[in-house]
C-alpha cells in the first residue's frame, strides 16, 4: 500500500470537462485577444498569460506579424478556459470583419 500523500504542488490533477481534459490545478486559463498595432492594423492570438504575451509582441519577439509594428495595444481579451478552446475561438474571431473585430472590443 502506498502511503504518500497527495501533494497539490508536486501531483498533477486534471479537471475534466464537456471538452474533457482540461485545465491543471495550477494552470492559468487560456485567453484569446485581440491587439491593435502601430500601423492600424489587429492581430489575434490566444495565450495563458496575455498581459506577458502583449509585452513580448511588444519588445518584437511575439510573432512575425508584429515584430516590427510595435509597439502594440490589447483591444480585447476573452477568457476561454482550454487551449482548444481558445484556438477555436480564435479561428471564429480572425473570420470576422475589421469592423466585427472592433465592435468586439466595445463591450
Amino acid at each position: 500500500m502506498n502511503s504518500s500523500k497527495f501533494d497539490p504542488e508536486e501531483d498533477v490533477v486534471i479537471l475534466q470537462s464537456d471538452e474533457g481534459p482540461s485545465l491543471f490545478m495550477n494552470e492559468k486559463p487560456w485567453s484569446v485577444y485581440i491587439i491593435l498595432c502601430k500601423d492600424n492594423k489587429l492581430y489575434t492570438g490566444i495565450s495563458n498569460d496575455v498581459l506577458k504575451r502583449v509585452g513580448i509582441h511588444n519588445s518584437g519577439k511575439g510573432c512575425k506579424f508584429t515584430k516590427h509594428r510595435h509597439p502594440v495595444k490589447l483591444l480585447y481579451q476573452e477568457e476561454c478556459g482550454t487551449q482548444s478552446a481558445a484556438r477555436k475561438r480564435e479561428l471564429k474571431i480572425q473570420g470576422l470583419t475589421r469592423k466585427k473585430k472592433l465592435e468586439l472590443s466595445r463591450f
